[in-house]
């Protein structure tokens, strides 16, 4: 007779060395997780940053070419690039246009005072900001009661300073510059850079001025644009004919991390030195761990141009 055969009641364990290697598994386990979906979340920040850089670069370009391409001239009206800007904080070596446009519809007619520049305060905060001054203001509009000037524009250096008159477009817009070129597709030479033989010396830091006193270029002949003496020519009353425009811009998170560390812009000597400026910039900005700037130009073409 075959006795039963007796089993074994007690449940089997796992040994302490299995345990460990289980553990040291599922510890590696949980570090690629975690390393993977802080890829993950960093690629999504990355992603946002230069969406919003990219958005709000190309919004600003295109609000600021649709104004200057509605801007008017005549013997009372004016275009200037770089006047003065007194208590406005304009950062150095940047760009600021001032013109007139029919921008808004009122009672007292369409034409406004508009420009744009950037600030850079004590805390390295850069702003984008508008001047605009609709034809209802009758105190701040000036433009008929200062007479276009061929070596200042009163109507913005004595108001632009005026908190009310500027309006926030953005921040971190770090950098903006602007040429004016001429019919034959020629930057134009900086009236503050211009011979001291012509009348329009003293005019500094004008870069451009429509009241000036020049000869427009001759179409089909290259570098023919030609400042004049103020004592021999009237003034030109004339825009450019293109402008082009470069901004760059930093994210908000980027920027918060690293707004000490914005470089200066590159000083410049005449119109000739904005491409390398440019490029001089970007390569500063990488230098000092700046790496997601985005940097937007465009071309505009001035409908009133001669």
């Amino acid at each position: 007779m075959r006795r039963g055969i007796k089993r074994s009641t007690t449940p089997s364990a796992f040994t302490l060395a299995e345990l460990l290697v289980a553990m040291t598994v599922l510890s590696l386990l949980v570090l690629l997780l975690v390393s993977f979906l802080g890829g993950v979340n960093r690629a999504w920040i990355s992603g946002e940053q230069q969406a919003e850089t990219f958005q709000d670069g190309r919004a600003i370009i295109e609000l600021m070419s649709r104004e200057l391409s509605q801007s008017v001239i005549s013997p009372r009206l004016q275009f200037v690039q770089n006047p003065t800007l007194i208590g406005a904080n304009q950062r150095a070596n940047s760009s600021s246009l001032f013109w007139q446009a029919g921008l808004t519809s009122t009672d007292s007619g369409n034409l406004s005072e508009v420009g744009y520049f950037i600030t850079q305060d004590t805390q390295n905060n850069f702003q984008l900001k508008r001047f605009f001054v609709p034809p209802t203001d009758a105190t701040n509009y000036q433009i008929f009661t200062n007479a276009p000037n061929d070596k200042a524009a009163l109507w913005v250096t004595n108001f632009v300073g005026t908190g009310t008159l500027n309006t926030v477009i953005s921040d971190g817009v770090v950098a903006f510059w602007a040429r004016c070129l001429d019919s034959n597709d020629d930057p134009i030479p900086w009236i503050s850079s211009a011979s001291t033989s012509n009348g329009d010396t003293g005019a500094a830091p004008l870069q451009f001025n429509s009241a000036g006193h020049f000869q427009p270029a001759i179409p089909g002949q290259s570098t023919s644009f030609n400042y004049t003496n103020a004592a021999s020519t009237a003034q030109a009353h004339l825009l450019p004919t293109t402008l082009e425009l470069t901004l760059v811009t930093v994210d908000s998170r980027t920027m918060q991390r690293s707004r000490a560390s914005v470089p200066a812009l590159p000083v410049l000597t005449g119109v000739q030195d904005i491409p390398n400026a440019i490029t001089t910039f970007n390569q500063s900005l990488i230098t000092n761990n700046i790496r997601n700037a985005r940097t937007f130009s465009t071309r505009v073409t001035l409908r009133a141009s001669n």
